[in-house]
């Protein structure tokens, strides 16, 4: 509920909201009268009532701010936290410390991945390193800080891009497959992988596997080992049909090993 006292000369506003007895919200500011304070308490009280307690936090936490409470929290649980971690932790505060946590986006995440690569010539994994505060005072921000984060914004499926190769750019691989296979020592000829990948798209893993015994020919299918699938981890072998291209690129491919693909024989 909204209060407002004297204090001094002056008058505190205060809203608290309480939720089984416990305090889930709690905001003050001084101000010159008592009108001024209790206007602020009763539209601040009705728009974290409207927003929800954990949405509102968002709108005036920072990315910083956000960041320095989940360490402050870990310091406590674990006090012998290496020096290492909280000079990281506050490092990367101070990098966000003007955005809010409504407003944080996956580009400035990239933004800043970008200059430190750029500018600092760090690797990858260091700036995975940097942004891992952020990761982990987000993924506990609605349970143990009660404030709203956006994570579906920063953290979902990567969109589908679906892009076809042009002729210029199939002209180039093949040449560049062309001029490996001119090699002494080149076991695998890439160009009729590459086109057979085409003709039969499936997983690295699962081409990989292939083999000449798994072929049915009069059923014209092949058997694929270990295909991913995300509850059976192994033994999940599935029986697919090969297509006119995919089978025709089978009769022209060296039968000099076990596998489908050319390679140098078992011995």
């Amino acid at each position: 509920m909204a209060s407002v006292t004297p204090r001094g000369d002056k008058f505190l506003a205060q809203v608290r909201i309480k939720r089984g007895g416990a305090a889930i919200f709690s905001e003050s500011k001084v101000f010159e009268t008592r009108s001024q304070a209790r206007s602020w308490a009763e539209r601040l009280e009705a728009k974290v009532k409207a927003e929800g307690p954990a949405r509102h936090a968002s709108s005036k936490t920072t990315v910083g701010a956000l960041v320095r409470m989940h360490l402050k929290a870990q310091q406590k649980a674990r006090p012998l936290l290496g020096r290492s971690t909280i000079h990281n932790h506050e490092k990367i505060a101070q990098e966000f410390d003007q955005i809010l946590v409504r407003d944080l986006k996956p580009k400035h995440l990239i933004d800043y991945a970008i200059r430190r690569k750029t500018e600092d010539g760090v690797s990858p994994a260091t700036i995975k390193s940097d942004l891992s505060p952020i990761s982990a005072a987000f993924g506990v921000a609605r349970i143990a800080y009660d404030i709203d984060v956006d994570q579906e914004g920063l953290t979902a499926k990567s969109k589908e891009i679906v892009r076809w190769v042009d002729q210029e750019e199939e002209d180039a691989l093949l040449a560049e497959f062309a001029r490996r296979n001119a090699h002494h020592q080149t076991a695998i000829d890439m160009t009729l992988i590459y086109k057979f990948a085409l003709a039969f798209p499936r997983r690295l893993g699962e081409l990989g596997r292939l083999e000449w015994k798994d072929i049915d020919e009069k059923r014209r299918t092949i058997t694929v080992r270990k295909v991913k699938h995300p509850k059976k981890k192994e033994y999940n072998d599935q029986e697919v049909p090969l297509l006119e291209p995919a089978w025709e690129l089978l009769k022209i491919i060296p039968k000099v090993c076990w596998r489908t693909s050319t390679c140098v024989p078992r011995i």
